[in-house]
């Protein structure tokens, strides 16, 4: 489990809260496959798992991830673009295109 630092308990998105939600694992509902994080746009939480997030650095990582997903569907995209798998690519594609812009040790995020 990573090291509990200072981390966020709420983002806003488009003007809206999400709640960040931190659990020991989290699954895809159907409790069939364990999950770095997980979003529901709808319900307006991110949640990111502490077991899966093994050093801090990577449950930043998921957390960025997640926040992509969340950015996606309060822009209406999630729903524009209609196939999970897609978007998952998407959402891959710009998170290791930005994260190499962030900086955690200056505290960006």
């Amino acid at each position: 489990m990573a090291k509990k630092k200072n981390r966020p308990s709420s983002i806003f998105i488009k003007g809206t809260p999400f709640d960040i939600i931190y659990e020991d694992v989290v699954t895809d509902g159907d409790e069939k496959e364990e999950l770095y994080g997980l979003t529901d746009v709808q319900a307006l939480w991110i949640k990111i798992s502490l077991s899966k997030n093994t050093t801090e650095e990577l449950l930043q990582k998921t957390l960025f991830h997640e926040v992509i997903h969340a950015t996606l569907g309060m822009g209406g995209q999630g729903d524009t673009i209609g196939d999970e798998k897609i978007e998952e690519g998407i959402v891959v594609c710009l998170e290791n295109g930005l994260w190499q812009l962030m900086d955690f040790r200056k505290g960006i995020l």
